[in-house]
């Protein structure tokens, strides 16, 4: 919940109510991955994206949304 999670977790939640995904996607929280100097992290699929921010969330709910099977690299978690 630390690095502006929640508003990031209200971005992601709005709009995927807002592009009628609500049965393609659930959004939730988690416990702590141990990663918070990466945080926010957003988990979709196999796919960790680290460091995101309220405005990577349309392209994160774009790209699941066209059923996209690439991350995209710019938020790609670096392990």
């Amino acid at each position: 919940m630390k690095r502006n999670s929640p508003s990031v977790f209200k971005r992601l939640k709005k709009l995927i109510a807002k592009s009628d995904l609500d049965d393609d996607f659930e959004i939730k929280k988690s416990d702590c991955f141990g990663l918070c100097k990466h945080g926010p992290i957003v988990k979709l699929a196999d796919f960790s994206y680290a460091g995101v921010g309220k405005d990577d969330c349309k392209d994160i709910i774009k790209a699941a949304a066209e059923k996209r099977n690439k991350p995209l690299k710019r938020l790609l978690l670096k392990r």
